[in-house]
């Protein structure tokens, strides 16, 4: 963990955070042999959680290349489902609302037509995130 300093984590800024927790990522020791393993993965782990903390502790936004790359928070997927239902709610009541039968069929499709060009993307954004994957453990000789 050498080239990570932690004691400045609060002189830095947003966007460096984000690129620590990126290079620790890439830096996790996975040479389970190793005899100073469990040291290592101590310490990975330690600089892992300062790095986290640090960010819940300013609720650092996250930058732009992150957000593509990881997706954007539940929040704001939550916020953006709740404006797509209610955006659906609302063009079906306009159409049962309308009382004109020959328009109904146009205009609930118009109204999925838009919704879907809303909520496709959405989707397909979130298909691309990476799930969480378990940190690995190294595996015990059997003999």
């Amino acid at each position: 963990m050498s080239g990570l300093p932690l004691h400045d984590l609060r002189q830095v800024p947003d966007e460096t955070l984000y690129l620590r927790l990126i290079v620790l990522r890439r830096h996790f020791p996975d040479d389970f042999a190793a005899e100073d393993y469990d040291y290592r993965r101590n310490v990975w782990e330690a600089a892992n959680r300062a790095v986290q903390a640090e960010i819940r502790r300013r609720r650092a936004e996250p930058p732009k290349w992150w957000v593509a790359e990881h997706g954007e928070p539940a929040e704001v997927r939550q916020r953006r489902f709740g404006a797509i239902a209610a955006y659906l709610v609302g063009g079906g009541l306009v159409v049962l609302l309308s009382g004109i039968p020959y328009l109904a069929v146009p205009l609930m499709v118009t109204v999925l037509a838009s919704g879907a060009t809303w909520l496709v993307p959405e989707v397909l954004r979130n298909q691309r995130q990476p799930f969480l994957q378990p940190i690995p453990r190294p595996r015990l000789p059997r003999d």
